[in-house]
């Protein structure tokens, strides 16, 4: 990704003020971990916490990061089940929701046999998001 970093909710105010320095427009952020049925683990209340300091800072320094979720998800921990992806699914428009700029997807290593089912993921990410940049 050019001009972008990863960070996590936990991340400072004094990382985001280094990265606004550098001229980062593009956050990945890593909202915690996925559970085994495709639900986020992380509370709602951090990543809206994160969300409010980064939007304030945003405000009081006028600039603008395109802020982007993400959670790993390995397949051999997972199963890759139309529930599974619904999950997923609901919890990227939930952070959509809350404020985030669409969704980075980190789902690996896809088996050959599989590999519509990720296509068809995507998919329904871009439908459930229009508009929002998923990476």
């Amino acid at each position: 990704m050019i001009n972008g970093a990863h960070i996590n909710i936990w991340t400072s105010i004094g990382k985001i003020e280094r990265l606004k320095e550098n001229k980062i427009k593009y956050l990945i952020v890593d909202v915690g971990d996925t559970s085994k049925t495709g639900t986020l683990e992380t509370d709602d209340s951090e990543i809206q916490d994160f969300l409010t300091m980064i939007h304030k800072y945003e405000g009081e320094n006028n600039y603008t990061f395109i802020i982007l979720p993400y959670s790993e998800i390995i397949l051999q921990n997972y199963n890759f089940t139309s529930n599974f992806q619904n999950n997923v699914l609901q919890y990227y428009i939930k952070l959509n929701n809350f404020g985030f700029d669409g969704a980075s997807i980190d789902i690996e290593a896809i088996p050959e046999n599989k590999r519509q089912d990720y296509l068809d993921f995507l998919d329904n990410l871009r439908a459930a998001l229009p508009g929002k940049t998923i990476s």
